[in-house]
């Protein structure tokens, strides 16, 4: 991903195979009226660049109405910082947030692609891991190689 995605705090993602593109949007109301009825709209602005990466993904010009399918949250406060211009304040967080950031694809120190991987819940409670947070590869070979010693251990008479 170029370096001015994440200078808009933009990150890259890759889950089954397809990419995806993850960016901080803040949203604003905004007065409309009609027949005398004042209403809020909230709009949601895309940086140009990001917007730019987006239509070259979907193999659209920009001059063509596209469609986006968004999952949305409302963010947690370490999302909306450019970490790529906080360097230094990243390193001090926790190593929790720093795997959420990872996940995102907004780690500065991330210069790979982040790929997820897909488990179910159980798979992952049973392996000992808490599926509710971001767990890296690394945690997840462990458990599996401590599954597979304790099974070996269990299998194999003294």
């Amino acid at each position: 991903m170029s370096n001015s995605l994440k200078d808009y705090g933009a990150g890259r993602v890759v889950i089954a195979g397809r990419e995806y593109i993850t960016v901080e949007l803040v949203m604003r109301p905004k007065k409309a009226g009609a027949k005398g009825k004042t209403y809020l709209q909230y709009v949601a602005t895309i940086p140009k660049p990001v917007a730019l990466k987006l239509y070259e993904i979907a193999g659209e010009k920009p001059d063509t109405t596209l469609t986006l399918t968004t999952y949305l949250s409302p963010a947690p406060w370490y999302t909306g910082l450019l970490w790529s211009k906080n360097d230094k304040t990243y390193k001090r967080l926790p190593p929790d947030i720093k795997k959420e950031l990872t996940a995102l694809g907004i780690n500065p120190e991330d210069q790979d692609q982040t790929i997820l991987v897909i488990a179910k819940k159980k798979q992952l409670e049973k392996l000992g891991l808490n599926p509710d947070k971001p767990i890296t590869l690394e945690e997840l070979q462990e458990k599996i190689i401590e599954k597979h010693i304790k099974k070996i251990a269990v299998s194999q008479p003294a």
